[in-house]
């Protein structure tokens, strides 16, 4: 019968991956949930992606470029609210709007419970995001009223699993879901594990934001951005090390001597501390008979390893969603359009992680700030309740690009402009910049320049057009 099966299986219409005969036969991964991989491998594969950052400049590199394109200079809101009875969508209620960012701003300046501001928290973020693969972020009031507390994934109390009660209610690695994994509490360790022995405490959700990027139904945790690619950087760092450790053998002990003589001593084990034996140069040395000098050949670096390095690099750079070019710093291999069509790419996926930031971090605490004064600091607003989606209206600033082909770049935003399939607003918001604030500096730079007794530059051209 097992016969008939294999021959059976021969002419069946499967995937390659799924069949059951040849070399791959034996690669049978075992099924699991999301949560269960990242449960039982977060914590090895964490270890391992920090110590690559601490000790691997290319995962260090790759760190700093995922924030910089994420968070650039920071992140702060544009409030939105929009006049009651608006004409329009862009009847916005200026005061309460101005009234909102100076509250910001006076409050982002120590956001954070450790007393860092508001985009220092952001740039712990956006690190943890791509190193451990998120951060927990809970919201805690002290003598200065409401502040945030970056907790690490590490303080969740992964032993506190419990099975699913009456009402489907579980906890899984240190979080309390219900029936359809969405998260009802926290169990968290007040001190980081490995300094103390601490006490667990039981955090509600809508005290939690847990910042991460969900890619199956099951996961209820993140994982690190260089999960996939952690072990050809890691590959890189050994190599390299052995490679170095290699020619330093090569050229600190050049020559060996082989003798029949025993009695000398040469057959001992090397030793590091050993005082090591130099040939001045020039010098003619005579051996006894039967001693036989070899010179050892230093062939490290080896030919084959600066493509070794390349070829592992390309690997992690796919693993991570990132450019060869960034993660190796190399632009050697590649000409003007490849490097431009990669970073293209590059930012069509930091907007991505940007809409999981601004979905899940910053919409959130934009919302417990903004309760926040109005609860507690005399913020008047009285409908809010009534009316929380038009006073939650907001925009945030992204990072600022920086042009890849300035001439080009400016015209071909331009021209979209004129054939009306872009706008200013979206342009400004592309590039960083609100279409308020660039529209009230124009106003401002008009007033400034009529008051000195000068033309502007557009009024200069009238000027030139008309002469």
């Amino acid at each position: 019968m097992g016969i008939v099966n294999w021959f059976k299986n021969l002419f069946v219409r499967q995937y390659d991956a799924a069949k059951n005969y040849g070399a791959n036969r034996l690669y049978r991964p075992r099924q699991s949930s999301a949560a269960q991989e990242c449960s039982e491998s977060w914590q090895a594969v964490t270890n391992i992606t920090r110590d690559l950052d601490r000790n691997n400049p290319h995962v260090a590199g790759l760190k700093r470029r995922f924030q910089w394109s994420l968070v650039g200079e920071g992140n702060w809101p544009r409030p939105k609210v929009l006049k009651k009875g608006a004409i329009d969508e862009f009847d916005f209620d200026k005061n309460l709007n101005l009234e909102i960012l100076k509250r910001w701003e006076k409050w982002s300046k120590k956001a954070s419970a450790n007393g860092d501001s508001i985009y220092q928290l952001q740039r712990v973020a956006a690190n943890t995001f791509f190193i451990d693969g998120g951060v927990l972020i809970r919201k805690v009031y002290k003598d200065r009223g409401m502040c945030l507390e970056a907790i690490e994934l590490d303080q969740l109390d992964s032993n506190y699993d419990r099975e699913a009660d009456l009402k489907g209610i579980r906890v899984v690695d240190g979080i309390e879901i219900d029936a359809f994994n969405e998260p009802v509490a926290y169990y968290i360790k007040r001190r980081f594990p490995t300094e103390a022995n601490s006490d667990t405490i039981r955090v509600k959700a809508e005290e939690i934001i847990n910042l991460f990027d969900r890619e199956r139904p099951t996961q209820i945790r993140g994982i690190s951005r260089l999960a996939s690619g952690a072990m050809n950087l890691k590959n890189i760092k050994e190599f390299r090390a052995d490679t170095m450790t290699l020619a330093r053998v090569a050229t600190g002990y050049g020559i060996f001597i082989e003798t029949p003589n025993p009695e000398d001593g040469f057959q001992e084990a090397y030793d590091p501390n050993d005082d090591i034996e130099f040939i001045n140069p020039g010098a003619v040395r005579y051996l006894r008979s039967g001693e036989k000098a070899t010179v050892v050949n230093s062939q490290h670096p080896a030919a084959n390893y600066a493509d070794f390095v390349k070829s592992e690099l390309m690997s992690a750079s796919v693993g991570t969603g990132m450019s060869y070019e960034s993660v190796s710093n190399d632009g050697s291999n590649t000409n003007f359009s490849g490097s431009r069509q990669m970073m293209l790419l590059e930012r069509a996926m930091s907007r991505t992680t940007f809409a999981v930031f601004e979905e899940i971090f910053y919409s959130k605490i934009y919302e417990w700030f903004l309760e926040n004064e109005i609860y507690f600091n005399g913020l008047k607003i009285k409908d809010f309740e009534a009316e929380r989606e038009r006073y939650l209206a907001v925009a945030w600033s992204r990072p600022k690009r920086e042009w890849v082909d300035p001439l080009k770049d400016a015209n071909t935003a331009k021209t979209e402009i004129e054939m009306g399939v872009n706008t200013l607003t979206e342009y400004c918001e592309q590039n960083g910049k609100d279409i308020e604030e660039v529209v009230a500096t124009k106003k401002y730079e008009k007033e400034l320049f009529k008051k000195a007794g000068l033309l502007t530059e557009e009024e200069n051209k009238e000027v030139e057009e008309n002469a």
